[in-house]
C-alpha cells in the first residue's frame, strides 16, 4: 500500500514539473523575442499574456470559434 502511494506522488510531482517545465521554456522564448523592446514593462506585459489563458479581443477581428 505504502508503494502505490509513493508511485502515486511520483507521478503527480513529474506532472507538477512538467507544466512548471513548459512555462519556462516559454518564458524563456518570451524574453529571447524580447530582446528589442524599450522597457521592461512591455515584456512584463508580453510574459503575462502569453502564461495565462486570457485572449483579449483584437479590434477588427472576430472572436474564433
Amino acid at each position: 500500500m505504502a508503494a502505490a502511494v509513493r508511485v502515486d506522488h511520483e507521478v503527480a510531482a513529474l506532472t507538477v514539473r512538467g507544466r512548471v517545465e513548459a512555462i519556462n521554456n516559454k518564458i524563456k522564448a518570451t524574453v529571447r523575442m524580447g530582446y528589442g523592446f524599450r522597457n521592461t514593462d512591455n515584456l512584463v506585459s508580453l510574459l503575462m499574456l502569453r502564461c495565462s489563458d486570457c485572449r483579449p479581443r483584437l479590434p477588427g477581428r472576430q472572436a474564433a470559434k
